[in-house]
């Protein structure tokens, strides 16, 4: 279990969950993962889906990546400041996670250090044009996006 502040951070905190937890195994979901058949809040489970599991697989292939790498302790997290970094991008400053560079090739490493980039600011507003998108599109994707809870 685990207070909202222990692994969040940033100018949304107040909107994070004050709790969250994990079972120690996956034998017991929340409700809400089965399909509402029970009025409990935790429940046995008969048979995942494959859903849910704490371990999964990182995969790297092309141009700048080490043929069989090995990735130790990499995390979901990673992957977005790592394809950034692979793009020539710099990675935000506010970003969770790291470079996983040990996916990546010396001469890669060597050629493309990793660089920082500003941290976004959640005042500003985004410049459509940047994305290639007009005003209106943008307002689409925002009223999507706050239609499925991912905007406040």
């Amino acid at each position: 279990m685990w207070r909202k502040e222990e692994l969040y951070r940033g100018p949304y905190l107040d909107r994070a969950p004050d709790l969250t937890f994990l079972p120690r195994d996956m034998r017991n979901k929340c409700l809400g993962t089965m399909d509402f058949t029970s009025h409990r809040f935790v429940e046995p489970v008969y048979g995942n889906s494959g859903d849910h599991r704490m371990n999964g697989i990182f995969f790297a292939a092309g141009p700048g990546i080490r043929a069989g790498a090995r990735v130790e302790d990499a995390n979901l997290i990673d992957v977005a400041p790592t394809i950034l970094h692979h793009l020539g991008e710099g990675v935000p400053a506010d970003f969770d996670g790291r470079v996983l560079e040990a996916a990546l090739t010396a001469e890669e490493r060597g050629a493309n250090p990793v660089r920082s980039a500003p941290a976004a600011d959640p005042e500003a507003e985004s410049d459509a044009a940047d994305y290639g998108l007009t005003e209106d599109e943008m307002k689409e994707i925002r009223d999507r996006l706050k239609g499925i809870g991912y905007l406040g």
